[in-house]
Parts: structure tokens; C-alpha cells; sequence
């Protein structure tokens, strides 16, 4: 166990010890003294309102229990813990150290070249070759050929048609380029007949949306992966509402279900080892979760839950 504490006549703090340092002015009679614990495990006091400082770092325990020892007989303290509101102005620090946090991070340096590489390798990635011509241009970059670039006009054009709903002759494109991947990538060919079904169901062809889940979508019902059958069944739901803006399965009607099979399609077309499916911008967000949810786990779960909308929003 751990301890922490602050000595209002001796202006010392401990921490698991007896031997003080000191810390803060002195307190008297009708003083109010705070005490808190920020997010990234520091501990401080204030005293009627005013910030004394941070008295102690890296206090990463998950439980903290309050305490107040009284050093005269008749000495009386009363508490609060949240039921009125606080003397010292809490919000005020949050956002100080928010505002501390995004300086610090505004003055990393970051080369050029880098950022430079990572936009293009995302573009290049997923197929915005105008976008990627364009930036190139501006950037006055040497493009490099690779089977990224090689293919990328034939993705650019199978993403579009993915996008826009026309799986049928994104099949029939992809099958005229890259011969017999479909046969050989069961999952992607899956993801596209389920994309094809819902876009049947979203123009309302009930008679031809049922025809094509007996001629095409039956074959997957002995599918090994318990995922595949749930959304395959997820798929089939949509024949079972009439109002399917308002139904359990509306998620499937939205672009970013398009997006997603398109973004599948697209790797297996690049034909990537399992590590290299995301482009460098997608690896650098997701680390930067990780390290984030790691951080957060360190000061005992404490503080805001990290969300990139929030990041991006310049929320946090």
C-alpha cells in the first residue's frame, strides 16, 4: 500500500515515509483545502481555491482512500466530495493542462519528407490516383514504380464502382484483371455476393434479391466462421422490413459498409502479407490508440477514455 499527505502546520508532503520535503504555505481556521488526483496519476492541493502546485507524481494506484488526521482535542473538519460545488475551479486546470499537453505535442518536429510519404502511401493505397497525381505535383515527388502503382488505375476504378453500389460489375472488372482471385480469396468473393444483396433490398427488387440468395447466398450457410454466418444472416434480415432506414440492420445501408468491402477488395488486389493491409496513416492512428489506452491503463484507468473523434475535434 501507498500513502500520500500533506502536513498544514509542519508546510511538509510524504510520501510512504516519515521524512517530509517541503511543500505549500501553512493552513489556519476557516481555511478550505482541496485535494485531488489528475488523470496521469499527480496529486495536489489547493487551499481556498488557489492551485498549491502538484505535490506528488506517478501515483499509479488504482484506490485512493481520503484521510484527515486532527492533532488537537475539539478540532472539527467538514468535507465534501462532490454533493456542492468546489472552492478551487477544476474545470479551469483540465483544460490548462489540455492546452499544456497539445503545446507540447504542436512542438514535436516532424520532417517534411515524412508526412509527405505518408500521404501518398495512403492515396496510393487505396486507389485516389488523381488526388495522388495531384499531391505528387504539388509535393514535386518522384514516383516510384511498385505493384501499388502498377494496378493502381484498375483499383481506382473497382473501388468506384464498389462505392457506388455496382458490385455486379466490380465482380465482372476484377475477375477481367486479376483472373481467379476471387476463387482463391472465398472471403472477399463472399463480402462482395452479401454487398450484392444489399444493394438489391435498397432498391426495393424483393423478388430478385430472393432469387439471388438462393442461387448465390445459399452456398454460404456451411461457411467455418461463425462471423460470416451471423452477417450473412444480418444480410438476409433486410428482406424481413419494410422500413429498413429505421430497422436493427440499417448499419448495412450506410456508405461506410460499402467503404469497407471496397477497402477488402482492395487488399486482396495488392495481394499484402498480413502486416502490410493498411497503409502507414492507418498504422500510426492505431498505435497511437494503443499507446493512449496503455497510458491511461498505467494511471489506474483514470481520466478521459482516449476516442480519435475527439482528437481530431481537438476535444482532448
Amino acid at each position: 500500500s501507498s500513502s500520500a499527505a500533506s502536513d498544514v502546520y509542519k508546510r511538509q508532503k510524504y510520501f510512504n515515509n516519515f521524512r517530509g520535503t517541503d511543500y505549500g504555505p501553512s493552513f489556519t481556521t476557516g481555511d478550505i483545502i482541496g485535494c485531488g488526483l489528475a488523470e496521469d496519476s499527480k496529486i495536489f492541493f489547493t487551499k481556498n481555491g488557489l492551485f498549491l502546485g502538484y505535490a506528488f507524481h506517478n501515483a499509479t494506484h488504482k484506490t485512493f482512500y481520503p484521510t484527515i488526521a486532527l492533532h488537537s482535542n475539539g478540532e472539527i473538519v467538514s468535507v465534501n466530495f462532490g454533493d456542492k460545488k468546489f472552492k478551487f475551479d477544476i474545470d479551469e486546470l483540465v483544460m490548462e493542462e489540455k492546452e499544456k499537453r497539445r503545446c507540447e505535442i504542436e512542438n514535436v518536429d516532424l520532417s517534411a519528407s515524412d508526412v509527405s510519404f505518408i500521404v501518398r502511401d495512403y492515396l496510393l493505397h487505396f486507389g485516389y490516383e488523381n488526388t495522388l497525381a495531384r499531391f505528387e505535383s504539388v509535393c514535386d515527388a518522384k514516383r516510384e514504380q511498385n505493384s501499388k502503382y502498377n494496378s493502381l488505375s484498375n483499383r481506382k476504378r473497382i473501388r468506384g464502382l464498389v462505392l457506388q453500389g455496382k458490385i455486379e460489375e466490380a465482380i465482372e472488372m476484377t475477375n477481367k484483371y486479376y483472373e481467379g482471385l476471387l476463387s482463391k480469396e472465398k472471403n472477399i468473393n463472399f463480402l462482395l455476393h452479401c454487398q450484392q444483396f444489399i444493394e438489391l433490398t435498397k432498391k426495393q427488387n424483393v423478388e430478385e434479391a430472393l432469387i439471388f440468395a438462393q442461387d448465390t447466398l445459399n452456398q454460404y450457410w456451411d461457411n467455418e466462421s461463425e462471423k460470416n454466418v451471423a452477417y450473412l444472416k444480418d444480410c438476409l434480415a433486410l428482406l424481413c422490413y419494410k422500413d429498413l432506414d429505421n430497422s436493427p440492420v440499417r448499419h448495412l445501408l450506410q456508405s461506410n459498409q460499402r467503404e469497407s468491402v471496397a477497402d477488402h477488395l482492395n487488399n486482396a488486389i495488392l495481394d499484402c502479407p498480413k502486416d502490410e493491409c493498411e497503409s502507414r496513416l492507418e498504422k500510426l492512428i492505431k498505435h497511437l490508440t494503443s499507446v493512449r489506452q496503455v497510458i491511461r491503463h498505467v494511471n489506474g484507468d483514470r481520466g478521459e477514455i482516449f476516442t480519435l473523434k475527439k482528437l481530431l475535434n481537438n476535444e482532448i
